[in-house]
C-alpha cells in the first residue's frame, strides 16, 4: 500500500485482520479507514498525475456503465 501524509484510520486500524493479508484500505462513513483484503469489491478513489482522468464506473446492481471524468484541483 502506498503511503500518504493524510490518515484517518479507524481506532485499532490498520491491524491486518489477524494476519489475513489486508494490503488495501476502504473508507467507512463516519468511522475512518479500514485495512481490507484486496479481493473485496468496493467503491474506490484513485490518485493520478494526469490533468484529466477518465475511467469506467461500473455499477453492477443497476446494470449500467458510465464514463466519469475528473479534473484534479
Amino acid at each position: 500500500m502506498m503511503s500518504s501524509s493524510f490518515t484517518n484510520w479507524r481506532l485499532g486500524e490498520p491491524n491486518n485482520g489477524g494476519d489475513s493479508d489486508e494490503n488495501c484500505a476502504d473508507a467507512r462513513p463516519f468511522f475512518g479507514w479500514n485495512d481490507e483484503r484486496c479481493w473485496i469489491t468496493l467503491k474506490y478513489i484513485c490518485e493520478m498525475t494526469e490533468s484529466v482522468i477518465e475511467f469506467d464506473l461500473v455499477v453492477y446492481n443497476l446494470n449500467f456503465v458510465t464514463k466519469l471524468f475528473i479534473q484534479p484541483y
